[in-house]
């Protein structure tokens, strides 16, 4: 409101009059707030208008890290090759992109995007990831395992991984650093086969032993320009990234319960995600994994599974499943705690896998 129309208002008869005099005043009150809040200084520890990359973030752990983050007042670009019917209950709140993280173009502009939708880029959820069960030498049918099957896992998983992370950072280093002179938060998804990889596991643990080992170094390289990375590795869940299409056959399920020695249950996609919410907050976490493996985790990529329950035996405790949100979860976690850098986080309830 110019100096000229205030004058008009208090120029006008009684009741026009007043009515001017609060319009002038709410102008001026939402002219302070605006004010008020760009003299705050940039932090991270609050959730609260963050701009966020999801990879995978259309099923599973990825959405429900979608979902966590948009709860609690972030910005999400959802990235996957398609939607899926359980990613319409967050499409309306959140902007989603096809994107294939492997190729490079595809990942330029999902960052763009980002940038474009939110005018910034603070955090990077890696959850995009594929998994194919394999033996080196399969004796039943006399063939090795097939190269290019191998090559692909690897460049979905950790060259996939790499190339989100390289272009989120290039424009987090754009970022104005927060009180603790931070710019922004990449967290990966690992998994428990990395440490402990199962019979048909070489590839996936492989390529999720390689996201493992570069958090660290990328930590590292990124320290500098105020970027934390960190790394969930969750144990099993309902997913065909794990299990395949087919799943474990019964000798196997009767061979893992007979080793087991304790019932859980499965994992919740919550779960993952609000370790993803915590580590954001965490700004003294950096560097590390942190295994949330307690259990699987119930997500749709593992529906259908026949004789889950002899997959819950594998973990130790809590006695139940991991869900997706105990994930999105550490996720808030990470990105809220500004210490945790340069770690791998074991999302697994202590659950230590047998051959």
């Amino acid at each position: 409101m110019t100096i000229g129309s205030i004058s008009g208002a208090v120029a006008c008869p009684r009741n026009s009059c007043w009515l001017g005099v609060r319009r002038v005043m709410s102008t001026a009150q939402s002219l302070f707030t605006t004010l008020k809040v760009s003299l705050i200084p940039r932090n991270m520890l609050s959730p609260q208008g963050l701009s966020v990359i999801v990879t995978g973030g259309a099923s599973g752990l990825g959405l429900a890290t979608a979902k966590r983050l948009l709860d609690s007042g972030c910005r999400v670009l959802v990235c996957d090759l398609q939607k899926t019917p359980e990613f319409s209950e967050i499409e309306k709140d959140c902007v989603f992109q096809k994107t294939d993280v492997t190729c490079e173009t595809d990942a330029i502009n999902a960052v763009n995007t980002a940038k474009g939708q939110f005018s910034k880029l603070d955090v990077l959820v890696n959850c995009a990831g594929v998994g194919f069960a394999c033996k080196t030498f399969n004796a039943k049918h006399k063939k090795p395992h097939a190269l290019d099957t191998f090559e692909r896992i690897i460049k979905i998983n950790t060259i996939g991984t790499f190339n989100m992370i390289r272009l989120a950072a290039t424009a987090m280093a754009e970022n104005e650093p927060d009180c603790d002179n931070l710019r922004g938060v990449i967290i990966n998804t690992t998994s428990v086969a990395a440490f402990e990889g199962q019979v048909g596991q070489a590839a996936y643990a492989a390529s999720k032993a390689a996201v493992a080992g570069m958090t660290l170094p990328i930590a590292r390289d990124l320290a500098r320009e105020g970027i934390r990375v960190m790394a969930i590795a969750p144990g099993l869940f309902h997913s065909q990234t794990i299990m395949g299409k087919k799943g474990y056959n019964n000798d196997t399920l009767a061979y893992l319960s007979d080793v087991q020695l304790a019932v859980s249950r499965l994992g919740r996609p919550e779960e993952f995600a609000n370790m993803v919410l915590r580590l954001i907050q965490r700004p003294t976490l950096s560097g590390t994994t942190v295994r949330l493996d307690a259990g699987f985790f119930e997500t749709p990529l593992l529906a259908g599974l026949p004789s889950s329950e002899h997959l819950v035996k594998l973990t130790v405790n809590p006695q139940r499943f991991g869900k997706p949100e105990e994930f999105a979860h550490l996720v808030e976690t990470i990105i809220q705690n500004h210490m945790l850098n340069g770690e791998v986080i074991r999302l697994d309830a202590g659950a230590r896998m047998p051959p």
